[in-house]
């Protein structure tokens, strides 16, 4: 059966969809993004995929890759390409173009973009870790400015990253 689960976290809320597998394991199905939140987690969440998530957020330190998704209705190409954003670490970013080479998709760069502004799984995939090669943080949530890209900026804030003016530093110089 099928449960949608919200998690308030103060950088983010998230609505979380899953569904029980018969050896006891849990499967997104999707999760979606509800803008900052003033809410502070309670630390005592039962929804083993909630805790994750919760650990996610906090620390960086839960490995979400052991959490499984459900992909089926996703193309060869939106699979390697999320796998490889899930690879991205906590409070590190890499390039659209830099996704798309490491996905082995070096000319995709576009598509790879897409991917990310389509992701089912956003933060469990942390398609806002991926940025512009020029070092602005680009999109999220298919919106080029306002609510979406302050919330990406929001996001990379709370992992340590330094974002000033829109522009992370790291990418910047490379």
């Amino acid at each position: 059966m099928l449960q949608k689960v919200i998690v308030l976290h103060p950088v983010v809320s998230i609505e979380i969809s899953t569904y029980p597998e018969a050896a006891g394991e849990w499967i997104i199905v999707s999760s979606k993004l509800n803008g900052a939140s003033n809410a502070v987690a309670s630390p005592e969440v039962a929804h083993p995929v909630a805790q994750a998530l919760l650990q996610l957020l906090d620390r960086g330190t839960q490995d979400v890759c052991r959490l499984k998704r459900d992909e089926s209705n996703l193309t060869d190409f939106q699979r390697a390409v999320l796998g490889t954003a899930s690879s991205i670490p906590f409070g590190n970013v890499e390039s659209y173009a830099g996704l798309a080479a490491k996905a082995g998709f070096p000319r995709a760069t576009r598509a790879a973009a897409s991917v990310m502004r389509n992701n089912p799984f956003p933060v469990f995939v942390p398609c806002h870790r991926v940025v512009r090669s020029d070092g602005k943080v680009g999109g999220f949530m298919g919106q080029q400015h306002g609510r979406g890209v302050s919330l990406k900026c929001d996001l990379l804030r709370h992992e340590g990253c330094r974002v000033t003016g829109g522009l992370v530093p790291k990418i910047a110089r490379r």
